[in-house]
């Protein structure tokens, strides 16, 4: 009973971000995108990169799942967002390419000396 308690709420923890990123996914590939491209290309992006980690974050506050691996849905973000946008419309990834995403990765290198 217990693992099958268990086993819904990690459906639950991953299944929603998950279906964030699919309708995102999705908005960005519909014929609607073309006509609003920059606009949407930017708030896809930020829902990507920000949205999404911070629901998982929530969803997992009060688990013993690692906060740390909140990082990796930043990640998938900024990969899903190269792939699905073109070049022109990168901008805002580009910017936290630049700026983001080193902070978070001299984050994570100081938490892990910290903890060694």
């Amino acid at each position: 009973m217990k693992n099958e308690h268990n086993l819904q709420n990690h459906l639950l923890i991953f299944g929603i971000p998950l279906a964030i990123i699919g309708v995102l996914i999705f908005i960005a590939k519909s014929p609607i995108f073309l006509n609003h491209q920059s606009y949407l290309s930017t708030g896809i992006t930020f829902d990507l990169l920000f949205i999404v980690p911070l629901v998982y974050f929530l969803f997992i506050r009060n688990t013993n799942i690692p906060k740390i691996t909140v990082v990796t849905f930043f990640i998938l973000g900024i990969i899903l967002s190269s792939l699905i946008f073109p070049l022109q419309n990168q901008h805002f990834l580009n910017l936290c390419k630049i700026w983001v995403l080193p902070i978070v990765e001299i984050s994570i290198l100081v938490l892990i000396i910290f903890k060694i």
